[in-house]
């Protein structure tokens, strides 16, 4: 029987006997659903099928040994039996196994030759090995797509390992391998699952079986490399296990104690608000990753040592890294919501941001004209942000400005990988336009000071037709010097708009508002960079597509190559992102209480 028929039949047979388990265990209207939880039933399918092909008997044995954890764990999770239970189960199976041919009996030593027998310590190795890779399957059986679909993709790489290094594998870990793949990946589908409650009995046998095919695949007679394939392989649970015990020792609890219940990372992830498909997709792409990065280290078999260390570093840190960064920048839970007409605050930094959306921010510039009085609104991007942590003056004025918006998509990427929830960035030049567009539909004046000789003169006429009805009462240029100031400022007093719009550029801008804003009693006043250039014509948008995407800014630095040290801000932004992810004493939430005079800057709610 060939390998790929081997598959099919056990692919099929699984969807068959999943169809008929769930029917038959389908409950009478108004009852409950069955205690014992059924997907290991399954397991019986691939038995069932290697017996008809006369496998040979230490393939059987971990099938038949999976089968019994499966059974006796369902068991004792109906009757209400303690997980220290199922430990006992796996470590008596796991002694059966091993004396009945399944385990790791030589090492080589790193780097050198040198073989040497395990001895007494072999039954200990593999006894363990085989707890450790139950337990982390176990784990993750609150969402059974996620251990199910690691075990086929471990099986998956198994058997690709078996047709690599076929002298250093035999037929049977071929088999075996033929045999997850087939009955994990056919549970992935719907049609293929008894139930969708969660499966932990059912994943125990898994991760038991996933453990006796890393033997007979490449522990048996362990290398330094071939040790590193299997825990390639079940890289997910195991880091999804690290992850949360390191997370309760960084919340200060006491460690963790048999029989004491964690939640495992997948859980963690659903609780901050990501759906079950983003989670399966992502735990998913990184399981696979890590099983091409094993592919590739046996691909490297005989190549100089050297070489393999530099791919395994190269692979371990780029790759769950950039996972990491996915993840965080997938959208998810709900935006902070304005609270009593207020807008939510986060701290970034010691830089106080309110993370609003657009027409929340319009909103609040609404109220600043219908309230009067000065008001000022600040567009914080990248550059102001890091700017900040140098400049005082510029992050008092940040954080005592009447709103700060996100202006930057560096912001919005390090703030979301600091689980800080900015859903949007509120581009400056999109709400210079709607700002002229309710001052037209409120009949209220508007005025403009600030960019090259002549800018503010075109952006006003193009707004105006742009936004019939508005008013432009003033315009100045950015070029005069102190002797001009009085004069300037009186003339904006006598023009008496409600909207200032100011063009010097960060941080001039926002320190010419704050230290004449109460003078002028303008109700909104805000610094726009150079958003009137754009108005005017003079400076081209990037495309729609590019916007959208955050690439704005590269846009306008390939237009404008003198904009390129202003990139600056971005690797120090990143940087400081990355030390507050190494020291921060937990993962910062970022939400402040809503915003209020007395606020402050604060701190996150931890």
């Amino acid at each position: 029987m060939s390998d790929l028929v081997l598959l099919s039949i056990i692919f099929v047979g699984t969807i068959a006997a999943a169809s008929v388990l769930r029917v038959g265990l389908r409950p009478p209207p108004g009852q409950k659903q069955p205690r014992l939880e059924a997907r290991g039933l399954l397991l019986f399918v691939p038995l069932l099928v290697l017996l008809a092909a006369d496998a040979p008997g230490d393939l059987l044995v971990p099938v038949l040994g999976a089968l019994a954890i499966y059974l006796l764990c369902a068991i004792g999770e109906a009757l209400g039996t303690a997980r220290l239970a199922r430990i006992l189960v796996v470590i008596v199976t796991g002694v059966i196994v091993y004396s009945q041919g399944v385990s790791i009996d030589t090492l080589k030593i790193p780097l050198s030759d040198v073989w040497f027998s395990l001895g007494w310590a072999s039954p200990v190795l593999t006894v363990l090995w085989l707890w450790v890779c139950a337990s982390l399957f176990g784990r993750a059986g609150s969402i059974p797509g996620v251990a199910y679909g690691v075990a086929g993709l471990s099986g998956v790489t198994f058997y690709l390992v078996c047709l690599m290094v076929p002298w250093a594998t035999g037929d049977s870990a071929r088999l075996l391998a033929i045999a997850i793949a087939g009955v994990s990946l056919a549970q992935l589908p719907a049609v293929g699952q008894v139930a969708t409650r969660p499966a932990v009995p059912s994943s125990y046998a898994m991760g038991f079986l996933i453990g006796c095919l890393a033997i007979l695949g490449a522990l048996k007679h362990t290398a330094a490399l071939a040790a590193l394939l299997p825990i390639l392989a079940i890289s997910v649970p195991l880091f999804g296990a690290t992850y949360t015990f390191a997370a309760a020792l960084r919340g200060r609890a006491r460690g963790m104690l048999i029989g004491q219940r964690r939640q495992h990372l997948h859980e963690l992830l659903l609780e901050q608000g990501y759906s079950p498909g983003q989670v399966f997709g992502v735990l998913m792409s990184v399981s696979a990753y890590m099983c091409l990065l094993g592919l590739a280290l046996v691909s490297l078999i005989g190549q100089p040592a050297w070489l393999k260390l530099l791919v395994l570093a190269l692979g371990i840190t780029v790759g769950p890294s950039f996972f990491f960064v996915v993840l965080r920048m997938l959208r998810h839970g709900p935006a902070p919501q304005m609270q009593d007409g207020e807008p939510p605050v986060i701290d970034l930094f010691n830089v106080r941001l309110h993370p609003v959306t657009m027409d929340d921010a319009l909103a609040q510039a609404e109220r600043f004209m219908s309230e009067g009085g000065p008001h000022m609104i600040v567009t914080s991007d990248t550059s102001a942000v890091v700017r900040a942590q140098h400049d005082e003056e510029l992050r008092t004025i940040i954080n005592e400005a009447d709103l700060a918006t996100v202006d930057g998509q560096g912001v919005v990427v390090c703030a979301r990988l600091l689980n800080i929830p900015i859903m949007q960035r509120v581009a400056g030049v999109d709400m210079v336009g709607r700002l002229c567009e309710i001052a037209a539909r409120l009949g209220q004046p508007v005025a403009m000071l600030g960019a090259a000789p002549g800018v503010a003169d075109e952006a006003a006429q193009n707004l105006k037709q742009m936004y019939p009805g508005l008013e432009v009462v003033y315009t100045q240029h950015g070029y005069f010097g102190d002797d001009d100031e009085p004069r300037i400022l009186a003339e904006i007093k006598e023009a008496a708009p409600m909207v200032l719009f100011v063009a010097m550029g960060i941080p001039k801008q926002e320190k010419w508002i704050k230290k004449h804003m109460d003078e002028l009693g303008v109700p909104v006043s805000m610094g726009v960079g150079g958003s009137l250039d754009v108005f005017a014509g003079r400076v081209k948008r990037a495309p729609a597509w590019m916007r959208s995407c955050g690439l704005e800014w590269l846009y306008r630095t390939a237009k404008d190559p003198k904009r390129a040290p202003r990139l600056a801000a971005l690797p120090r932004m990143f940087l400081m992102t990355v030390w507050e992810l190494l020291m921060s004493p937990a993962p910062p939430s970022g939400v402040m209480a809503p915003s209020s005079p007395e606020s402050g800057t604060g701190a996150p709610e931890q």
